[in-house]
């Protein structure tokens, strides 16, 4: 299970700590353990925005030639290798999907100043009209399973039922997100298997059947076409089949794991399945640990609910001590629930863990913040060091990664490379050993970075970029999670290449190689909209003093909505000197175009039906397509009883307001079915003024196929969803101010 401390940092805390987590005086030591540990951290880190494919639609004139010769140069003198540039072919991707298709007779240079000046030929209004739509929800079909709750050897029998898109194939897949007892928290990483081939029957419907490896205690499933394009994986909820014991209950270790399966994508489930876990399993300290944990998670730890935790936490702290050999997982959960409940029991188990089971994964996490905090306090890394290593030999898999990635930082930090090199070799290891591709070549791109900031390492850091991407594009280097498409996948792809070129560009900046740092970051900035990329690009750009490659940066910057008012003037007031008030005016018109085009070409709009049902405050049944249509609309999905959704608030009315100046709601949706004193309490007591409809039996979430919380997506003034759901409000205001932009009239 996750502990508290595992949440999310927010995305102002990742942004300090990505920019002074190798700063010696960085002491978050909280977050810095959780990124070590965290895949989905380190992933939004190095957050690319979606792929824009739609540059495959329009032929790119070639690159000038003072660029060709650039590159040329720097690829024979070993900077950027030749195959680099050679993959940018207009209508591939950089990725795998050109290795699979047959190359063109003439492969053609592209700059991204060719992208976009081939990009701009396209009106806002075309893009949005000629891409293909589709009803929300078409995709939704139901499943029969004869039994959700299999014991070992049982046959699960599957009856499918599909919705519109999926209903014209004549054989669909079933696929299942397997986990064992001891998989990790969040779906992210966790294998993904075809179990059965579902077959069509005269009834339109589908059959298959499977049986759950003995092995695995926990499934959740999804339908989709041969061809991947469409996938149902029952709204983003999944079907499930947890694995039942010998005496036909389910087992506590499948409840646990349908929890971590949850993680990330409904902390309101989470809380059910805590729950459950407890109603099943009341001897059980790690449900009730769990749902300890949950309630804060929740916003729920009331003063009679706290007040019951200590009193259970207090039993089960005189039963275990009079137990003759208590485990230590049992000893583990239980300086868990004690810690925040009762300081003095849990000071106890941790100094008779600390004696009895120094290999506890709690234990072992408080080992590392407290080498963390001894470095913090007297800043000699050389002893930071020591403590790892000591750390490393006792720690559990799961927290190797943990310590490891803390121990690389430091080695890093200290410019150790005999450390270093130990800490990234034990990483890599790691990461083959126990944990999918993905984690491999995240680790393998942060440990190549790594070795790119230590002089004495540079070489073989940026050699080590190099050969992850020839890795990356030699074949398919990623598995395909349960809920991605074909499509979406190869994105994934691309922007996990594109990251590494951005990575290998930083070292080569570091390194003095200007010229080559540019056209590598070039490349990285080809296609996402990718503000970081666009900040290096401008700085190697100013640094060769380029003023072209860094004005057309610049003013992608300009109109970033991210970018605060004073950094948009300095801007602006550079580029309007640098060439005049109407050519400038120029780019960041054209810088318009490409936001729109980067963030939603490769959106497939969704039409909200024009019958879902939700309730206003005062109790009255309004349509959801009517209440959403006329204007771009910014749609939140929220819950009083979500913590990250009522922590989020502040900066969703921050948002609301900015984008309200624009021309841009914001509608709050509550995951309730009717108004109550209870939520105008909640409402008032945070100041809730947007506007807000209440979910009426889930008819809203089903339509956007979402069901967590905090969710945010973009509607169009047609009443169309236009961006994948988010989480995070900075990319919210970006897939707000595209869909504003598209929606202007030109």
């Amino acid at each position: 299970m996750t502990s508290a401390t595992n949440m999310h940092p927010s995305m102002d805390e990742l942004c300090d700590y990505r920019d002074r987590v190798h700063d010696a005086t960085y002491n978050d030591a909280g977050i810095t353990a959780h990124v070590a540990a965290c895949d989905s951290c380190q992933q939004t880190l190095a957050f690319l925005t979606t792929l824009a494919r739609t540059t495959s639609q329009f032929s790119a004139p070639d690159a000038s030639e003072a660029l060709r010769a650039r590159v040329l140069e720097s690829a024979a003198a070993a900077t950027v290798t030749p195959d680099i540039l050679a993959t940018m072919t207009p209508g591939l991707t950089m990725t795998t999907r050109a290795a699979a298709k047959p190359a063109r007779s003439r492969q053609r240079w592209v700059s991204v100043a060719a992208v976009a000046a081939a990009l701009c030929v396209v009106t806002l209004g075309s893009l949005l009209t000629d891409t293909p739509e589709m009803m929300a929800g078409e995709t939704a079909g139901t499943m029969d399973l004869s039994t959700v709750t299999p014991r070992n050897g049982e046959a699960i029998d599957v009856h499918y039922t599909p919705g519109a898109s999926l209903s014209r194939f004549p054989t669909l897949r079933l696929r299942a997100r397997m986990r064992t007892s001891d998989a990790e928290s969040y779906p992210a990483n966790i294998p993904v298997v075809t179990v059965a081939t579902l077959q069509q029957q005269r009834d339109g419907s589908y059959r298959g059947s499977f049986l759950l490896p003995d092995s695995l205690v926990y499934a959740a499933l999804a339908v989709e076409d041969t061809n991947a394009t469409e996938i149902d994986d029952r709204d983003g909820r999944t079907w499930e089949v947890l694995r039942a014991g010998v005496n036909g209950k389910v087992m506590l270790a499948a409840v646990d794991q349908r929890a971590n399966d949850h993680m990330g994508r409904s902390w309101e489930e989470i809380f059910v399945t805590a729950r459950r876990m407890v109603t099943e399993y009341p001897d059980s300290i790690a449900a009730w640990s769990y749902l300890a944990t949950t309630h804060s998670w929740m916003g729920l730890s009331t003063d009679s609910i706290r007040t019951s935790h200590i009193e259970r936490v207090r039993a089960f702290d005189r039963q275990l001590r009079t137990s003759a050999s208590p485990s230590a997982d049992d000893m583990g959960r239980m300086y868990w629930y004690a810690r925040g409940m009762d300081s003095t029991s849990a000071a106890a188990w941790d100094v008779r863990l600390r004696r009895e089971a120094p290999s506890n994964s709690f234990i072992v996490q408080n080992r590392l913040l407290d080498v963390l905090g001894t470095l913090r306090k007297d800043h000699d890394t050389t002893a930071a060091l020591r403590g790892f290593e000591s750390i490393w030999a006792d720690a559990p898999v799961d927290r190797k990664a943990q310590v490891g990635g803390s121990a690389t930082s430091i080695a890093v930090a200290s410019g150790d490379t005999m450390a270093l090199r130990r800490w990234t070799d034990r990483m890599l290891g790691l990461a083959t050993a126990s944990t999918p591709r993905i984690s491999r070549i995240s680790t393998a791109r942060r440990v190549a970075s790594d070795f790119a900031r230590v002089p004495a390492l540079r070489a073989e850091g940026l050699q080590r970029l190099r050969d992850e991407l020839t890795r990356l594009r030699a074949g398919t280097p990623l598995p395909r999670n349960l809920d991605e498409t074909r499509d979406a996948y190869y994105a994934r792809v691309d922007r996990a290449v594109r990251s590494t070129y951005a990575a290998l560009g930083r070292a080569l900046a570091l390194d003095g190689q200007h010229r080559a740092a540019l056209d590598t970051l070039t490349i990285a900035a080809a296609q996402a909209w990718d503000t970081d990329v666009f900040r290096a690009v401008r700085t190697e750009a100013l640094a060769l003093g380029d003023t072209a490659a860094a004005l057309d940066v610049g003013a992608k910057l300009s109109i970033d909505p991210r970018t605060s008012q004073e950094r948009a003037t300095v801007l602006n007031n550079f580029g309007t000197a640098q060439v005049g008030a109407t050519l400038w005016q120029n780019k960041l018109k054209a810088a318009r175009r490409d936001v729109v085009l980067r963030t939603l070409g490769a959106v497939r709009p969704r039409t909200i039906a024009r019958a879902v049902p939700v309730q206003s405050l005062d109790g009255k049944t309004v349509n959801l397509h009517t209440s959403l249509t006329g204007q771009v609309t910014v749609v939140a999905f929220l819950s009083r009883f979500c913590g990250p959704a009522i922590d989020v608030l502040p900066a969703l009315h921050r948002i609301a307001t900015r984008l309200g100046e624009n021309g841009v709601r914001t509608v709050a949706i509550f995951k309730e079915n009717k108004t109550s004193a209870d939520l105008t309490a909640f409402l008032r007591k945070h100041d809730v003024t947007l506007p807000v409809l209440l979910d009426h039996d889930k008819a809203a979430s089903n339509t956007f196929n979402q069901w967590g919380t905090p969710y945010f997506y973009v509607v169009d003034d047609r009443g169309r969803i236009m961006s994948e759901r988010t989480s995070h409000v900075d990319e919210l205001l970006v897939n707000a101010e595209a869909v504003r932009l598209a929606s202007v009239k030109q």
